[in-house]
């Protein structure tokens, strides 16, 4: 931080390497002359705990890097919504953590490259998975997500069978595996998102619309700008008996999507 408040710099990019490098060459820790990673350390939070950095807010991430922006000293800080951000199993620390003694001080990187070649692979099986829902191959679908999970289960292989479940209709294994999404996060991403908004419209479909409406409720508050889960909660109200609250979530469907024919469709019949 000092370095960056020295250079008036308003973002950080960390990358990757920093702690994941496959090789002591690449290796920033091995050139800084350090041996191994302490949990308290700046580095191993930008890359597992980004949540506990005071002094930087991260802003975008992909499979590689992570952009942060530097908060300003004696600047106040105003609220903001920052957009939620996609999931990547490379920064999900339950994936690398030493599961025989988790309480250790240091960063066990001794099977960092066997986790990185079986999230590649899992990876590649799901979004397998994926193409193969979208062409109606369920079997084949089911297949090459219970194979993600021998490679290693991340975090897209409870949602997809989460989502193979509910295309099959079967709800309650749907909604057994898209709350397994929900209690395996790290945190709070798109993957959440959607897996909420499957349990809430399995709630939904179950007549359980108190349920979906909290749910339902809290996305929208987590994320203004998300069109399905507005239409959703005023289907919700409208089915529950509360007609003006559905008509609220229409009309905010419209400023979100001027031209969105559902919730135009449906204002129209109210």
């Amino acid at each position: 931080y000092e370095f960056c408040k020295k250079y008036g710099v308003n973002y950080f990019l960390y990358h990757t390497v920093m702690v994941l490098a496959s090789s002591n060459d690449a290796s920033l820790l091995y050139k800084a002359g350090k041996t191994e990673l302490a949990k308290t350390a700046p580095a191993y939070l930008f890359h597992f705990y980004p949540e506990k950095l005071k002094r930087f807010e991260l802003v975008y991430q992909n499979n590689t890097y992570r952009l942060f922006r530097v908060r300003q000293e004696g600047k106040p800080e105003t609220a903001r919504l920052l957009p939620l951000l996609d999931y990547y199993a490379v920064y999900d620390t339950n994936l690398f953590e030493n599961e025989k003694n988790p309480k250790t001080k240091f960063f066990d990187k001794a099977k960092t490259q066997e986790v990185l070649a079986k999230i590649d692979l899992s990876v590649s099986l799901n979004n397998d998975a994926v193409n193969c829902l979208k062409n109606n191959m369920k079997p084949q679908a089911l297949e090459q997500i219970n194979r993600s999970i021998e490679a290693l289960p991340i975090l897209q292989s409870y949602f997809n069978l989460g989502l193979f479940y509910y295309e099959n209709n079967d709800l309650n294994k749907s909604e057994e595996f898209f709350r397994q999404t929900v209690a395996r996060a790290p945190a709070y991403t798109n993957t959440i998102l959607h897996a909420d908004y499957f349990l809430a419209l399995i709630a939904e479909k179950k007549n359980n619309l108190g349920q979906a409406i909290s749910i339902l409720r809290n996305i929208n508050s987590l994320t203004p700008d998300f069109l399905d889960g507005h239409y959703a909660l005023a289907r919700v109200y409208y089915k529950s008996g509360n007609v003006r609250a559905s008509k609220t979530e229409l009309e905010k469907c419209i400023q979100i999507n001027p031209n969105y024919r559902p919730a135009l469709e449906m204002l129209g019949k109210l």
